[in-house]
Protein backbone atom coordinates (compact mmCIF):
# COMPACT_ATOMS: atom_id res chain seq x y z
CA UNK A 1 0.00 0.00 0.00
CA UNK A 2 1.32 3.53 -0.99
CA UNK A 3 -0.64 6.12 0.91
CA UNK A 4 2.41 8.91 0.14
CA UNK A 5 3.16 9.03 4.02
CA UNK A 6 6.26 7.33 4.27
CA UNK A 7 5.88 6.91 8.49
CA UNK A 8 2.24 5.33 7.58
CA UNK A 9 3.31 2.86 4.86
CA UNK A 10 6.35 1.41 7.33
CA UNK A 11 3.63 1.04 9.76
CA UNK A 12 1.45 -0.84 7.63
CA UNK A 13 4.34 -2.62 6.11
CA UNK A 14 5.16 -4.16 9.95
CA UNK A 15 1.91 -5.40 10.24
CA UNK A 16 0.65 -2.56 12.73
CA UNK A 17 -3.33 -3.90 13.27
CA UNK A 18 -4.99 -1.82 10.61
CA UNK A 19 -8.67 -0.33 10.28
CA UNK A 20 -10.88 1.61 7.95
CA UNK A 21 -13.12 5.24 9.10
CA UNK A 22 -16.69 4.70 8.95
CA UNK A 23 -18.17 7.74 10.15
CA UNK A 24 -17.00 10.59 11.29
CA UNK A 25 -18.71 13.60 13.96
CA UNK A 26 -16.62 17.04 14.02
CA UNK A 27 -13.54 15.14 16.36
CA UNK A 28 -15.15 11.97 16.68
CA UNK A 29 -13.93 8.77 14.20
CA UNK A 30 -15.51 5.52 14.63
CA UNK A 31 -13.17 2.72 12.78
CA UNK A 32 -13.63 -0.61 12.64
CA UNK A 33 -10.79 -3.01 12.92
CA UNK A 34 -7.44 -2.10 14.59
CA UNK A 35 -8.14 -5.01 16.75
CA UNK A 36 -6.42 -5.52 19.23
CA UNK A 37 -6.00 -2.47 20.95
CA UNK A 38 -5.83 -0.83 24.53
CA UNK A 39 -7.58 2.31 25.73
CA UNK A 40 -5.77 5.48 24.46
CA UNK A 41 -3.74 3.86 22.16
CA UNK A 42 -1.70 6.21 19.64
CA UNK A 43 -3.37 5.79 16.10
CA UNK A 44 -2.11 7.46 12.72
CA UNK A 45 -4.30 8.34 9.85
CA UNK A 46 -2.98 8.22 5.78
CA UNK A 47 -3.56 11.84 5.93
CA UNK A 48 -0.77 12.18 8.51
CA UNK A 49 -3.14 13.30 11.73
CA UNK A 50 -3.25 11.67 14.35
CA UNK A 51 -5.88 10.62 17.27
CA UNK A 52 -6.17 8.45 20.10
CA UNK A 53 -8.86 5.39 21.29
CA UNK A 54 -11.71 6.60 23.38
CA UNK A 55 -13.90 3.93 23.74
CA UNK A 56 -13.53 0.11 22.54
CA UNK A 57 -17.24 -1.39 21.79
CA UNK A 58 -17.34 -5.12 20.39
CA UNK A 59 -17.30 -4.09 16.70
CA UNK A 60 -15.72 -1.27 16.32
CA UNK A 61 -13.60 2.17 18.42
CA UNK A 62 -14.06 5.27 19.09
CA UNK A 63 -10.99 8.08 18.50
CA UNK A 64 -10.42 11.31 19.40
CA UNK A 65 -9.05 12.97 16.38
CA UNK A 66 -6.21 15.36 17.40
CA UNK A 67 -6.18 17.38 13.98
CA UNK A 68 -7.20 20.06 12.75
CA UNK A 69 -8.63 19.18 9.25
CA UNK A 70 -11.54 16.87 9.23
CA UNK A 71 -11.10 13.18 8.41
CA UNK A 72 -13.00 11.59 5.75
CA UNK A 73 -14.87 8.10 5.46
CA UNK A 74 -13.22 5.57 4.41
CA UNK A 75 -9.71 6.67 5.29
CA UNK A 76 -7.49 3.68 6.72
CA UNK A 77 -6.13 4.22 9.90
CA UNK A 78 -3.50 2.27 11.93
CA UNK A 79 -2.26 1.67 15.08
CA UNK A 80 1.30 3.66 15.34
CA UNK A 81 1.78 3.28 19.80
CA UNK A 82 -0.08 1.16 22.20
CA UNK A 83 -0.13 4.45 24.60
CA UNK A 84 -0.66 7.90 23.63
CA UNK A 85 2.50 9.49 24.28
CA UNK A 86 4.23 12.99 24.35
CA UNK A 87 7.26 14.55 23.29
CA UNK A 88 9.42 15.32 26.55
CA UNK A 89 12.84 16.16 27.64
CA UNK A 90 14.79 19.52 29.57
CA UNK A 91 15.36 21.18 26.59
CA UNK A 92 11.58 22.38 26.85
CA UNK A 93 12.96 24.40 29.74
CA UNK A 94 12.48 28.36 29.21
CA UNK A 95 9.90 27.67 25.54
CA UNK A 96 6.10 28.00 25.18
CA UNK A 97 4.94 24.97 23.38
CA UNK A 98 1.81 24.05 21.85
CA UNK A 99 0.17 20.73 23.24
CA UNK A 100 1.91 18.63 20.80
CA UNK A 101 5.00 19.72 21.87
CA UNK A 102 5.28 22.37 18.62
CA UNK A 103 7.33 25.58 19.86
CA UNK A 104 5.34 28.74 19.81
CA UNK A 105 7.95 31.50 20.66
CA UNK A 106 9.62 31.74 17.11
CA UNK A 107 12.64 30.20 19.01
CA UNK A 108 13.46 27.26 16.54
CA UNK A 109 12.00 23.72 16.91
CA UNK A 110 13.10 22.09 20.20
CA UNK A 111 14.94 18.23 20.38
CA UNK A 112 13.07 15.69 22.45
CA UNK A 113 15.09 13.49 24.74
CA UNK A 114 12.28 10.99 25.34
CA UNK A 115 8.93 9.97 25.31
CA UNK A 116 6.17 10.11 27.82
CA UNK A 117 2.66 8.65 28.93
CA UNK A 118 -0.01 11.07 28.45
CA UNK A 119 -2.56 9.33 30.75
CA UNK A 120 0.43 7.74 33.15
CA UNK A 121 -0.69 6.22 36.47
CA UNK A 122 -0.29 8.10 39.76
CA UNK A 123 2.70 6.44 42.27
CA UNK A 124 1.40 4.30 44.80
CA UNK A 125 0.68 5.15 48.72
CA UNK A 126 3.97 3.12 49.40
CA UNK A 127 5.93 5.10 47.61
CA UNK A 128 5.04 8.23 48.74
CA UNK A 129 7.10 10.11 51.49
CA UNK A 130 5.75 12.78 54.31
CA UNK A 131 5.75 16.64 52.92
CA UNK A 132 7.86 19.06 54.61
CA UNK A 133 9.76 21.54 52.17
CA UNK A 134 7.85 24.79 52.04
CA UNK A 135 7.68 25.84 48.75
CA UNK A 136 8.84 29.69 48.19
CA UNK A 137 5.90 31.66 46.49
CA UNK A 138 7.26 35.14 47.01
CA UNK A 139 3.76 36.63 48.49
CA UNK A 140 3.97 37.27 52.29
CA UNK A 141 0.14 36.32 52.70
CA UNK A 142 0.75 32.88 51.61
CA UNK A 143 4.31 32.08 52.76
CA UNK A 144 3.97 33.88 56.06
CA UNK A 145 0.23 32.36 56.77
CA UNK A 146 -0.72 29.64 54.62
CA UNK A 147 2.31 28.59 53.63
CA UNK A 148 2.53 25.54 50.84
CA UNK A 149 5.23 22.61 50.73
CA UNK A 150 6.58 20.43 47.90
CA UNK A 151 4.28 17.70 46.94
CA UNK A 152 1.46 19.29 48.25
CA UNK A 153 -1.59 19.51 46.16
CA UNK A 154 -3.93 22.91 46.42
CA UNK A 155 -6.51 24.48 44.80
CA UNK A 156 -7.23 28.26 44.60
CA UNK A 157 -11.15 28.59 44.30
CA UNK A 158 -12.67 31.80 43.64
CA UNK A 159 -15.19 34.04 41.11
CA UNK A 160 -14.25 34.94 38.07
CA UNK A 161 -11.80 38.03 37.74
CA UNK A 162 -10.93 37.90 41.57
CA UNK A 163 -7.06 37.49 41.08
CA UNK A 164 -6.41 33.91 40.77
CA UNK A 165 -4.33 33.76 37.95
CA UNK A 166 -2.22 36.85 39.26
CA UNK A 167 -1.25 35.27 42.50
CA UNK A 168 -0.18 31.76 40.19
CA UNK A 169 2.05 34.04 38.05
CA UNK A 170 3.62 35.94 40.67
CA UNK A 171 4.81 32.00 42.09
CA UNK A 172 5.58 31.61 38.50
CA UNK A 173 8.15 34.49 38.59
CA UNK A 174 9.47 33.90 42.12
CA UNK A 175 11.07 30.48 41.14
CA UNK A 176 13.59 32.42 38.96
CA UNK A 177 15.25 32.45 43.09
CA UNK A 178 14.47 28.71 43.53
CA UNK A 179 16.04 25.51 42.47
CA UNK A 180 12.24 24.38 40.73
CA UNK A 181 11.03 24.37 37.48
CA UNK A 182 7.44 25.77 37.26
CA UNK A 183 5.20 24.54 34.37
CA UNK A 184 1.87 26.32 33.69
CA UNK A 185 -0.64 24.78 31.82
CA UNK A 186 -3.22 27.31 29.96
CA UNK A 187 -6.31 25.61 29.34
CA UNK A 188 -8.82 26.82 26.48
CA UNK A 189 -7.54 30.66 27.08
CA UNK A 190 -8.23 33.59 25.00
CA UNK A 191 -5.07 34.63 23.30
CA UNK A 192 -5.03 37.79 25.17
CA UNK A 193 -4.77 36.42 28.13
CA UNK A 194 -1.89 33.79 26.68
CA UNK A 195 0.31 37.23 25.63
CA UNK A 196 -0.39 38.75 29.14
CA UNK A 197 1.13 36.00 30.73
CA UNK A 198 4.23 35.73 28.79
CA UNK A 199 4.87 39.37 28.77
CA UNK A 200 4.85 39.18 33.00
CA UNK A 201 7.14 36.38 32.70
CA UNK A 202 9.64 37.70 30.13
CA UNK A 203 9.76 41.17 31.53
CA UNK A 204 10.71 39.73 35.39
CA UNK A 205 12.91 37.16 34.01
CA UNK A 206 10.59 33.89 34.92
CA UNK A 207 10.32 32.40 31.78
CA UNK A 208 14.02 30.89 31.74
CA UNK A 209 12.76 28.65 34.50
CA UNK A 210 9.06 27.92 33.40
CA UNK A 211 8.06 25.79 30.58
CA UNK A 212 4.17 27.24 29.16
CA UNK A 213 2.22 24.69 27.67
CA UNK A 214 -0.55 26.76 26.19
CA UNK A 215 -4.10 25.18 24.33
CA UNK A 216 -6.59 27.91 23.09
CA UNK A 217 -10.28 28.14 22.98
CA UNK A 218 -10.02 28.44 18.96
CA UNK A 219 -8.47 25.14 18.70
CA UNK A 220 -9.53 22.05 18.85
CA UNK A 221 -11.16 20.89 21.47
CA UNK A 222 -9.47 17.30 21.88
CA UNK A 223 -6.48 19.74 22.73
CA UNK A 224 -7.76 21.29 25.53
CA UNK A 225 -9.00 18.23 27.05
CA UNK A 226 -5.28 16.49 27.04
CA UNK A 227 -3.56 19.93 27.70
CA UNK A 228 -2.88 18.82 31.18
CA UNK A 229 -2.03 15.75 30.89
CA UNK A 230 0.29 16.62 28.63
CA UNK A 231 1.93 19.29 30.85
CA UNK A 232 1.87 16.88 33.76
CA UNK A 233 3.69 13.96 31.42
CA UNK A 234 6.26 16.95 31.39
CA UNK A 235 6.85 17.40 34.63
CA UNK A 236 6.52 13.99 35.83
CA UNK A 237 9.87 13.75 33.68
CA UNK A 238 11.97 16.34 34.70
CA UNK A 239 10.75 14.91 38.62
CA UNK A 240 11.47 11.03 37.88
CA UNK A 241 13.89 10.95 35.29
CA UNK A 242 16.10 13.91 35.53
CA UNK A 243 15.22 14.39 39.73
CA UNK A 244 14.24 17.67 39.50
CA UNK A 245 11.92 19.43 41.89
CA UNK A 246 8.60 20.83 39.81
CA UNK A 247 5.78 22.80 40.05
CA UNK A 248 2.85 22.41 38.26
CA UNK A 249 0.09 24.74 37.54
CA UNK A 250 -3.43 24.19 35.53
CA UNK A 251 -5.09 27.56 34.74
CA UNK A 252 -7.88 26.29 34.89
CA UNK A 253 -9.25 23.02 35.75
CA UNK A 254 -13.08 24.27 35.35
CA UNK A 255 -12.28 24.87 31.31
CA UNK A 256 -11.34 21.35 31.32
CA UNK A 257 -13.94 20.05 33.11
CA UNK A 258 -16.20 22.14 30.29
CA UNK A 259 -14.29 20.17 27.67
CA UNK A 260 -14.61 16.96 29.48
CA UNK A 261 -18.35 17.48 29.55
CA UNK A 262 -18.64 18.26 26.27
CA UNK A 263 -16.44 15.39 24.91
CA UNK A 264 -18.58 12.66 27.37
CA UNK A 265 -21.82 14.00 26.18
CA UNK A 266 -20.94 13.64 22.36
CA UNK A 267 -19.60 10.20 22.83
CA UNK A 268 -23.13 9.17 24.51
CA UNK A 269 -22.24 8.93 28.05
CA UNK A 270 -24.90 9.00 30.18
CA UNK A 271 -24.90 12.99 31.99
CA UNK A 272 -24.81 13.43 35.61
CA UNK A 273 -24.72 16.35 38.12
CA UNK A 274 -25.01 19.84 35.74
CA UNK A 275 -24.59 16.97 32.77
CA UNK A 276 -21.15 16.08 33.66
CA UNK A 277 -20.00 12.63 33.27
CA UNK A 278 -20.25 10.58 36.80
CA UNK A 279 -16.68 9.95 36.14
CA UNK A 280 -15.58 13.75 36.25
CA UNK A 281 -14.28 13.79 40.03
CA UNK A 282 -11.75 10.75 39.09
CA UNK A 283 -10.81 12.91 36.37
CA UNK A 284 -9.78 15.33 38.11
CA UNK A 285 -8.16 13.82 41.66
CA UNK A 286 -6.28 11.26 39.21
CA UNK A 287 -4.58 13.82 37.13
CA UNK A 288 -3.92 15.67 40.93
CA UNK A 289 -2.51 12.37 42.41
CA UNK A 290 0.40 12.04 39.78
CA UNK A 291 2.01 14.71 42.29
CA UNK A 292 3.61 14.20 45.00
CA UNK A 293 6.82 13.54 47.39
CA UNK A 294 8.26 9.94 46.46
CA UNK A 295 10.44 7.86 48.67
CA UNK A 296 13.52 7.23 46.26
CA UNK A 297 15.77 6.24 49.47
CA UNK A 298 15.74 2.87 48.30
CA UNK A 299 14.64 1.42 51.70
CA UNK A 300 12.17 -0.73 49.83
CA UNK A 301 14.08 -4.06 49.57
CA UNK A 302 13.69 -5.80 46.51
CA UNK A 303 13.13 -8.67 45.97
CA UNK A 304 10.48 -8.38 48.76
CA UNK A 305 11.68 -10.91 51.09
CA UNK A 306 10.75 -9.96 54.99
CA UNK A 307 13.42 -10.04 56.56
CA UNK A 308 12.00 -10.18 60.44
CA UNK A 309 8.94 -12.76 59.47
CA UNK A 310 10.90 -15.45 56.91
CA UNK A 311 11.85 -18.56 58.17
CA UNK A 312 13.11 -22.35 56.70
CA UNK A 313 12.04 -25.32 57.43
CA UNK A 314 15.89 -26.89 57.05
CA UNK A 315 17.34 -24.19 59.20
CA UNK A 316 21.36 -23.84 58.24
CA UNK A 317 21.27 -27.04 57.12
CA UNK A 318 22.42 -26.11 53.85
CA UNK A 319 25.37 -23.35 55.64
CA UNK A 320 28.51 -24.20 55.90
CA UNK A 321 30.11 -22.41 59.22
CA UNK A 322 31.09 -19.36 57.47
CA UNK A 323 27.60 -18.70 56.24
CA UNK A 324 26.38 -19.55 59.76
CA UNK A 325 27.90 -17.21 60.82
CA UNK A 326 27.58 -14.29 58.81
CA UNK A 327 23.98 -15.38 58.87
CA UNK A 328 23.49 -14.68 62.74
CA UNK A 329 25.58 -11.43 62.66
CA UNK A 330 23.39 -10.03 59.80
CA UNK A 331 20.08 -10.57 61.77
CA UNK A 332 21.78 -9.23 64.54
CA UNK A 333 23.15 -6.45 63.04
CA UNK A 334 19.36 -5.61 60.87
CA UNK A 335 17.47 -5.87 64.24
CA UNK A 336 19.75 -2.76 65.86
CA UNK A 337 19.61 -1.51 62.72
CA UNK A 338 15.63 -1.15 63.19
CA UNK A 339 15.84 -0.22 66.69
CA UNK A 340 19.18 2.23 66.34
CA UNK A 341 16.62 4.00 63.49
CA UNK A 342 14.03 3.99 65.54
CA UNK A 343 16.14 6.09 67.96
CA UNK A 344 17.00 8.83 65.52
CA UNK A 345 13.61 9.67 64.58
CA UNK A 346 13.26 11.34 68.02
CA UNK A 347 16.54 12.97 67.80
CA UNK A 348 18.09 11.79 70.70
CA UNK A 349 21.71 11.22 71.21
CA UNK A 350 23.09 7.66 69.79
CA UNK A 351 25.67 5.64 71.32
CA UNK A 352 28.80 4.34 69.34
CA UNK A 353 27.27 1.12 68.77
CA UNK A 354 23.77 2.18 67.48
CA UNK A 355 25.90 4.92 65.01
CA UNK A 356 27.78 1.72 63.94
CA UNK A 357 24.55 -0.18 63.44
CA UNK A 358 22.62 2.41 61.34
CA UNK A 359 26.46 2.58 58.66
CA UNK A 360 26.42 -0.97 58.70
CA UNK A 361 22.81 -1.73 58.56
CA UNK A 362 21.98 0.53 55.55
CA UNK A 363 24.75 -1.30 53.85
CA UNK A 364 23.87 -4.51 54.08
CA UNK A 365 20.51 -3.04 52.65
CA UNK A 366 22.31 -1.71 49.84
CA UNK A 367 23.58 -5.40 49.28
CA UNK A 368 20.23 -7.41 49.67
CA UNK A 369 18.51 -5.09 47.44
CA UNK A 370 18.53 -6.52 43.38
CA UNK A 371 16.92 -5.97 40.39
CA UNK A 372 15.69 -8.99 38.49
CA UNK A 373 18.53 -9.08 36.25
CA UNK A 374 21.09 -9.06 39.20
CA UNK A 375 22.08 -12.56 40.91
CA UNK A 376 25.21 -13.29 43.12
CA UNK A 377 27.50 -16.94 43.26
CA UNK A 378 27.44 -17.83 47.13
CA UNK A 379 30.93 -16.95 47.42
CA UNK A 380 30.37 -13.43 45.80
CA UNK A 381 27.19 -12.91 48.70
CA UNK A 382 29.97 -14.78 51.53
CA UNK A 383 32.24 -12.00 50.21
CA UNK A 384 29.94 -8.73 50.03
CA UNK A 385 28.33 -9.58 53.76
CA UNK A 386 31.94 -10.91 55.28
CA UNK A 387 33.58 -7.49 54.15
CA UNK A 388 30.35 -5.15 55.39
CA UNK A 389 30.14 -6.74 58.57
CA UNK A 390 33.78 -6.57 59.39
CA UNK A 391 34.82 -2.88 57.96
CA UNK A 392 37.93 -2.10 59.62
CA UNK A 393 37.69 1.83 61.00
CA UNK A 394 38.88 4.55 58.61
CA UNK A 395 38.09 2.83 56.12
CA UNK A 396 35.50 4.05 53.10
CA UNK A 397 33.03 1.10 51.39
CA UNK A 398 31.89 1.88 47.61
CA UNK A 399 29.15 -0.36 47.97
CA UNK A 400 28.11 -0.28 44.06
CA UNK A 401 31.63 -1.54 43.31
CA UNK A 402 31.65 -4.23 45.96
CA UNK A 403 28.54 -5.43 43.91
CA UNK A 404 29.88 -4.59 40.73
CA UNK A 405 32.99 -6.84 41.04
CA UNK A 406 32.09 -9.76 43.75
CA UNK A 407 31.40 -12.02 41.50
CA UNK A 408 34.30 -11.52 39.30
CA UNK A 409 36.65 -12.32 42.82
CA UNK A 410 34.00 -14.98 43.83
CA UNK A 411 35.34 -17.19 40.48
CA UNK A 412 38.94 -16.80 41.51
CA UNK A 413 37.77 -19.32 44.56
CA UNK A 414 38.13 -23.01 43.56
CA UNK A 415 38.74 -24.52 47.08
CA UNK A 416 37.68 -22.95 50.55
CA UNK A 417 41.19 -22.21 51.37
CA UNK A 418 41.61 -19.51 48.73
CA UNK A 419 38.60 -17.90 50.54
CA UNK A 420 40.96 -15.45 52.67
CA UNK A 421 43.17 -13.91 50.60
CA UNK A 422 40.83 -13.34 47.48
CA UNK A 423 38.90 -11.36 50.54
CA UNK A 424 41.62 -9.55 51.25
CA UNK A 425 42.04 -8.56 47.58
CA UNK A 426 38.43 -7.24 47.39
CA UNK A 427 38.74 -5.27 50.22
CA UNK A 428 41.90 -3.45 48.38
CA UNK A 429 39.54 -3.07 45.39
CA UNK A 430 36.38 -1.28 47.13
CA UNK A 431 37.66 0.44 49.83
CA UNK A 432 39.32 3.62 50.61
CA UNK A 433 40.94 5.36 53.22
CA UNK A 434 39.13 7.90 55.11
CA UNK A 435 40.01 11.65 54.96
CA UNK A 436 39.46 12.16 58.50
CA UNK A 437 41.51 9.14 59.29
CA UNK A 438 44.33 10.09 57.21
CA UNK A 439 44.16 13.75 59.09
CA UNK A 440 44.38 12.40 61.99
CA UNK A 441 47.21 9.84 61.32
CA UNK A 442 49.27 12.76 60.23
CA UNK A 443 48.59 15.14 62.63
CA UNK A 444 51.28 14.55 65.92
CA UNK A 445 50.19 13.34 69.14
CA UNK A 446 49.57 15.98 71.61
CA UNK A 447 50.30 15.01 75.71
CA UNK A 448 47.26 14.63 77.56
CA UNK A 449 45.97 15.02 80.99
CA UNK A 450 44.61 12.37 82.55
CA UNK A 451 40.92 12.83 83.11
CA UNK A 452 38.21 10.51 84.47
CA UNK A 453 36.29 9.19 81.67
CA UNK A 454 33.64 7.32 83.48
CA UNK A 455 31.60 8.13 86.23
CA UNK A 456 33.12 5.58 88.43
CA UNK A 457 36.38 7.33 88.19
CA UNK A 458 34.99 10.40 89.01
CA UNK A 459 32.90 9.59 92.05
CA UNK A 460 36.03 7.49 93.37
CA UNK A 461 38.44 10.60 93.02
CA UNK A 462 35.60 12.89 94.92
CA UNK A 463 35.48 10.44 97.58
CA UNK A 464 39.48 10.51 97.93
CA UNK A 465 39.11 14.11 97.93
CA UNK A 466 36.76 14.20 100.63
CA UNK A 467 38.57 12.07 102.85
CA UNK A 468 41.95 13.73 102.78
CA UNK A 469 39.46 16.90 103.87
CA UNK A 470 38.57 15.40 107.00
CA UNK A 471 41.88 14.51 107.83
CA UNK A 472 43.69 17.90 107.30
CA UNK A 473 40.76 19.37 109.50
CA UNK A 474 40.96 16.55 112.31
CA UNK A 475 44.75 17.24 112.01
CA UNK A 476 43.86 21.07 112.47
CA UNK A 477 41.85 20.28 115.89
CA UNK A 478 43.88 18.03 117.54
CA UNK A 479 46.80 21.10 116.69
CA UNK A 480 44.78 23.77 118.56
CA UNK A 481 43.83 21.39 121.32
CA UNK A 482 47.57 20.14 122.05
CA UNK A 483 48.29 24.06 122.04
CA UNK A 484 45.43 25.16 124.46
CA UNK A 485 46.50 22.03 126.92
CA UNK A 486 50.29 22.91 126.88
CA UNK A 487 49.30 26.58 127.43
CA UNK A 488 51.59 28.14 124.82
CA UNK A 489 51.02 31.00 122.78
CA UNK A 490 53.55 32.03 120.08
CA UNK A 491 55.41 34.68 119.37
CA UNK A 492 53.68 37.86 117.48
CA UNK A 493 56.32 37.48 115.13
CA UNK A 494 55.85 33.82 114.93
CA UNK A 495 51.77 33.83 114.87
CA UNK A 496 50.92 32.24 111.25
CA UNK A 497 48.55 34.05 109.14
CA UNK A 498 45.28 31.57 109.08
CA UNK A 499 44.58 32.64 105.52
CA UNK A 500 47.96 31.28 104.16
CA UNK A 501 47.20 27.93 106.19
CA UNK A 502 46.56 24.53 103.39
CA UNK A 503 42.97 24.09 103.94
CA UNK A 504 42.04 27.03 106.26
CA UNK A 505 38.31 28.20 105.32
CA UNK A 506 37.37 32.27 107.17
CA UNK A 507 33.66 32.44 107.31
CA UNK A 508 32.34 35.62 105.27
CA UNK A 509 32.22 38.41 106.09
CA UNK A 510 34.44 38.78 109.41
CA UNK A 511 38.26 38.66 110.01
CA UNK A 512 39.50 35.42 112.33
CA UNK A 513 43.30 35.53 113.56
CA UNK A 514 45.16 33.90 116.97
CA UNK A 515 45.30 36.81 119.13
CA UNK A 516 48.47 37.48 120.98
CA UNK A 517 47.98 37.95 125.25
CA UNK A 518 48.91 41.57 126.74
CA UNK A 519 52.07 41.42 128.80
CA UNK A 520 50.96 43.43 131.56
CA UNK A 521 48.95 40.88 132.46
CA UNK A 522 51.12 38.62 134.40
CA UNK A 523 48.41 36.58 136.29
CA UNK A 524 49.09 32.65 135.75
CA UNK A 525 46.69 30.73 133.88
CA UNK A 526 45.72 27.79 136.08
CA UNK A 527 45.76 24.42 134.35
CA UNK A 528 42.63 23.23 133.31
CA UNK A 529 41.04 20.01 134.76
CA UNK A 530 39.82 18.53 131.47
CA UNK A 531 39.80 20.28 127.96
CA UNK A 532 37.31 20.51 126.12
CA UNK A 533 37.10 18.38 123.11
CA UNK A 534 36.93 20.94 120.34
CA UNK A 535 37.97 24.41 121.74
CA UNK A 536 35.81 27.51 121.33
CA UNK A 537 37.26 30.11 119.19
CA UNK A 538 36.05 34.11 119.88
CA UNK A 539 35.92 35.87 116.73
CA UNK A 540 35.80 39.59 117.51
CA UNK A 541 34.47 42.05 114.70
CA UNK A 542 36.68 44.65 116.39
CA UNK A 543 39.70 42.32 117.56
CA UNK A 544 42.24 44.53 118.80
CA UNK A 545 46.45 42.66 118.59
CA UNK A 546 46.48 43.49 122.84
CA UNK A 547 42.89 41.39 123.42
CA UNK A 548 43.81 37.64 125.03
CA UNK A 549 41.86 34.93 122.69
CA UNK A 550 42.45 31.70 121.66
CA UNK A 551 43.14 29.41 118.43
CA UNK A 552 40.13 30.06 116.23
CA UNK A 553 37.55 27.29 115.01
CA UNK A 554 37.90 26.38 111.33
CA UNK A 555 34.22 26.15 109.81
CA UNK A 556 33.68 24.61 106.54
CA UNK A 557 32.07 27.30 104.26
CA UNK A 558 32.94 28.79 100.49
CA UNK A 559 35.96 29.10 100.36
CA UNK A 560 35.76 31.69 97.36
CA UNK A 561 34.72 33.84 100.95
CA UNK A 562 38.44 34.71 102.39
CA UNK A 563 38.90 38.36 103.26
CA UNK A 564 42.02 40.14 101.08
CA UNK A 565 45.16 40.62 103.40
CA UNK A 566 46.84 43.90 102.80
CA UNK A 567 49.86 44.06 101.17
CA UNK A 568 51.82 45.70 104.48
CA UNK A 569 50.60 41.81 106.61
CA UNK A 570 48.82 43.13 108.92
CA UNK A 571 45.00 41.61 109.55
CA UNK A 572 42.57 42.60 107.18
CA UNK A 573 40.22 44.56 108.23
CA UNK A 574 36.00 43.56 108.59
CA UNK A 575 34.18 43.36 105.68
CA UNK A 576 30.37 43.94 106.78
CA UNK A 577 28.28 41.61 104.24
Amino acid sequence: MNSGNQHFDQLVAAGKPVGEVIAVDKFLIQANGLQPCTMHALIMFEDGSKGFVHQILPDHVVILHLGSEPVRTGMVAVLQHEELVCKVGKDFIGRVVSVTGDPLDGKGPIPASDVWPVFNVAPSIYERRLVEDQVESGVTAIDALFPMVRGQRMALLGDSKSGKSTVVTQLAINQKRTDQILIYCLIAKRRSDVDMLLSRLEENGGLDSAIVVVSTMFESLIMSYIAPYVACSIAEYLWQKCDQDVIIVYDDLTSHAHAYREVALLSGVSPGRDSYPGDMFYAHSSLLERAGRLDRSGKCLRPAISMGLSVTRAGGVGHNKRQKDLAAKTLKILADYRSAEEFSHFGSELGPEAKHALVVGEHIFEILTQSPSDTFSLYAQQLMLDIVLHLEDGLVLDVNLLKINSNDFGSKITKDEEYDGVRDMLIKEVTKASPTAVKKSDKPAEPTESVPSTKAEIKQEKAADKAQAKADKKDRKDKAAEEFKNDTVPEPEAIEDPTNRPGTTIAAGATTSAQVPNEADSTPQPDPVSPPETPQAEIHSDASPTEAGVAPEHHDVDAFSLPEKPANGEPAEEKIA
